[in-house]
């Protein structure tokens, strides 16, 4: 009895796994394929965009402000969103900049102020992939398109760990059958995969999972439709105080604090925002994890030190670097990347098994024409030569 129920409740189970997969596979291997070049965006950009990103050090660096003042000179009209250290001295600044309609993305030569290339941020290609896999390029529908699938995938990962529950270990033990056609390859080859990838994939879908969940929030979709004014002309935001000095009392904030990025306001009413990082033994708490908020006249509006954070506030910083493979380095890099792989591999072999029992089910299904009755030939009985009669003499 007991063991017709399980066989029961793994038959639904892998229903359900079969019916989640049709529906977000092709979205899987879109967010998966994104996510593993995502990974290595800091070295993407480095290669692609070579030229402007690498500069030749000239004794020190400018401050914030000199290095703002510069770029205002050489773009009169526009409006600094932001500016962020390099991690290296061979490395150009980076700007974000608003010039009419064009948010502009701008290396800076931090040792002159001269500015060594730009591109409109939705052409750059990280930005683009960032784009694609969290917003599949329609936002804000896509949006919520990318959190469904990413619930299917919680569901996906969970239903196949039950399902391969006996055989986990064991598959890495029995080669994959190649030769033996496509239903059977791709069978072996799912739980191959399926098996090595489990925990990873299980990780991937609860942390992107929780990053996308702002789309429970009325306020972000009400955002999203309301109408912005396109008319209305880019301005800088004049500030009557120092941003060095605002960098210098977040360092007065936070011990062992080094800022890496300001973001100016955008509006009167916007806050100044002095990020950077806090000295810390938690790998999980990336450059621009602590921050000040100042009132635009220099009045402290938040202090974030995230060794000093709560739970939750850990725990969001730390999924997120999780989730983006920022920490270990090159190594954990790597794995990320290969990882981002087996959604797709998952999804492919996954809709062949599909595909394949469904047309089984479906030939099944399909009355079968009776067979024509064979003629038997007829059997003939012998003939039996009549007894010989006697004359009458």
């Amino acid at each position: 009895m007991k063991k017709n129920l399980m066989k029961g409740l793994t038959a639904k189970v892998f229903s359900l796994h079969s019916w989640l997969g049709v529906f977000a596979g092709t979205f899987m291997i879109v967010i998966g394929l994104t996510g593993s070049l995502i990974v290595f965006s800091d070295e993407l950009n480095e290669l692609i965009y070579r030229e402007q990103a690498f500069i030749v050090p000239e004794g020190e660096p400018k401050s914030f402000d000199a290095l703002l003042s510069a770029l205002y000179q050489q773009y009169p009209d526009a409006k600094v969103l932001r500016l962020t250290k390099s991690d290296s001295p061979k490395k150009a600044y980076t700007a974000v900049m608003q010039l009419g309609k064009e948010r502009l993305y701008t290396y800076l030569n931090p040792y002159t102020g001269k500015v060594t290339g730009q591109i409109e941020v939705h052409s750059r290609l990280t930005n683009w992939l960032l784009r694609l896999h969290f917003t599949l390029l329609m936002r804000p529908f896509g949006d919520g398109i990318v959190a469904l699938v990413g619930f299917c995938f919680i569901g996906l990962s969970l239903t196949g760990l039950w399902i391969q529950r006996k055989s986990l270990f064991s598959v890495y033990t029995k080669p994959i059958r190649w030769k033996a056609g496509t239903k059977v390859a791709s069978h072996d080859f799912h739980l191959l995969i399926g098996s090595a990838s489990v925990l990873f994939c299980l990780v991937m879908s609860i942390t992107g999972f929780y990053m996308m969940l702002y789309i429970f929030d009325p306020e972000w979709w009400q955002r999203q439709f309301v109408a912005r004014s396109s008319e209305q002309k880019s301005q800088p935001i004049v500030l009557s105080l120092s941003t060095d000095s605002l960098m210098n009392v977040a360092r007065g904030l936070i011990s062992d604090f080094e800022p890496k990025s300001l973001i100016l306001p955008q509006n009167e009413k916007a806050p100044i925002r002095v990020l950077g990082y806090a000295t810390s033994s938690n790998p999980f708490y990336n450059e621009l994890s602590s921050y000040v908020n100042f009132k635009q006249d220099g009045t402290v509006l938040k202090v974030q030190d995230i060794r000093t954070a709560s739970f939750s506030e850990k725990a969001d910083m730390m999924l997120r670097s999780i989730h983006f493979g920022q920490f270990g380095g090159i190594f954990v890099k790597i794995i990320y990347s290969l990882g981002g792989f087996t959604p797709a591999i998952l999804s492919v072999t996954g809709l062949v098994l599909w595909w394949k029992r469904r047309r089984k089910n479906i030939s099944v299904m399909q009355p079968q024409p009776s067979p024509k009755p064979t003629a038997l030939p007829l059997k003939l009985a012998p003939v039996k030569p009549a007894a010989a009669t006697r004359k009458p003499s």
